[in-house]
């Protein structure tokens, strides 16, 4: 089978581009042919792979820069309308037809979401980001229409290709991102060899700090209300408001600002429990990396991932992201409840071990091989 896949980056330490990496590792191990249209691609792949590379220019804005990859994959041989090839595109990444799309965010959703970035900063910069949204809202509702199966990362997001985008629910199937269960799974650390306090119960944060979209201010009031506990925040520091927040909470010497970390993992191993109260998420794959790690989770409804949990047996589930009292209530049970918090990490590590990324990858070459069966697009 000759499969070619469109992103803009093949490799690990890149959400999307981390499951792109681990189909293509799985097309390889079993002697599929692969075409790559990518900017970057992982050098332990390019020489088993055809890569067509896209060079970026410095354009201003991630939106002239997106509409550039556009154009020029359009040109590419194997986007060529053709009967031999299974073409996987990403959300809107190129003009031409795909076979398969997968999204792994619905930016009409987003755009409709009362935490846009236009409600946070009423500005030019919020006005860039409703543009944005607006524009690929329009440009990936004509790729997921012109595509012949369509990919949701989560339950959350196959409900938002239905109800916002109008993609009909025969044509979505849901294949949820699959996690390291090998990398990250639990063990003991050493807490002060990786700037962590060395005792206390840990919460962890990972996500984007510079950004009120991940409700880090709702966890950080949350620890006005619950003294025992400790915060390690692992993400860019640099513009963040959250240093001065945590400051005029009061809570300062009680929250370690890490900043960008490649050691997730032992972070992970080293923590009591992961928090992620964010707003808006169509998977989350820090949740599955965390619930892998055994962590007992406290995240949202609005957190794609969610749909895998059930309050108080494998997680924990805040109904409002931005309820610091709600917070604050489970983060006091789980101090109260050590036994029973070590039980609900252990049932999410179960959970995670169903959803590795070889699982995930042989279900999109399963969807290939379905689509190659059936009728070919059109020459």
């Amino acid at each position: 089978m000759d499969v070619c896949i469109v992103t803009h980056n093949v490799r690990k330490g890149d959400g999307q581009g981390r499951v792109n990496y681990e189909i293509v590792a799985e097309l390889l191990r079993q002697g599929h042919r692969v075409e790559l249209v990518a900017t970057t691609v992982a050098p332990e792949l390019q020489g088993s792979v055809r890569w067509w590379p896209i060079s970026i220019p410095p354009l201003p804005t991630q939106l002239l820069k997106n509409q550039w990859f556009a154009l020029r994959s359009s040109t590419l041989p194997p986007l060529k309308r053709s009967v031999r090839t299974i073409v996987h595109a990403n959300g809107f990444i190129t003009w031409p037809e795909a076979d398969i799309n997968t999204a792994h965010f619905v930016h009409g959703a987003w755009l409709r979401s009362p935490h846009h970035t236009r409600h946070q900063h009423p500005g030019p910069y919020g006005w860039y980001h409703w543009t944005f949204s607006s524009l690929n809202a329009a440009l990936e509702k004509h790729s997921f229409a012109q595509s012949r199966l369509v990919v949701a990362v989560s339950e959350k997001v196959r409900e938002e290709l239905i109800s916002v985008v109008g993609v009909p629910a025969a044509k979505i199937t849901v294949i949820t991102n699959g996690v390291d269960s090998e990398e990250f799974h639990s063990g003991k650390v050493d807490r002060e060899a990786i700037g962590l306090p060395p005792t206390g119960f840990l919460l962890l944060f990972v996500g984007d700090i510079r950004t009120p979209v991940k409700n880090l201010g709702t966890v950080l009031r949350s620890l006005q209300a619950e003294p025992r506990a400790l915060l390690a925040v692992a993400g860019e520091v640099e513009g963040t408001p959250y240093r001065a927040l945590a400051s005029r909470l009061g809570v300062a010497d009680r929250v370690r600002f890490l900043g960008w970390r490649k050691d997730i993992p032992n972070l992970m191993r080293a923590a009591d429990a992961f928090v992620f109260p964010s707003s808006y998420e169509p998977c989350g794959l820090v949740v599955s990396e965390a619930m892998a790690s055994s962590l007992p989770v406290i995240t949202t409804r609005s957190v794609g991932m969610s749909s895998y949990l059930h309050d108080g047996v494998d997680g924990l589930i805040l109904e409002d992201a931005t309820d610091s009292d709600a917070l604050a209530a489970r983060i006091t049970w789980l101090i109260d409840h050590r036994d029973t918090a070590a039980r609900i990490g252990q049932r999410a590590r179960a959970i995670a071990e169903r959803l590795t990324f070889r699982a995930m990858a042989q279900r999109y070459i399963a969807a290939y091989e379905s689509l190659e069966a059936a009728a070919p697009r059109s020459a």
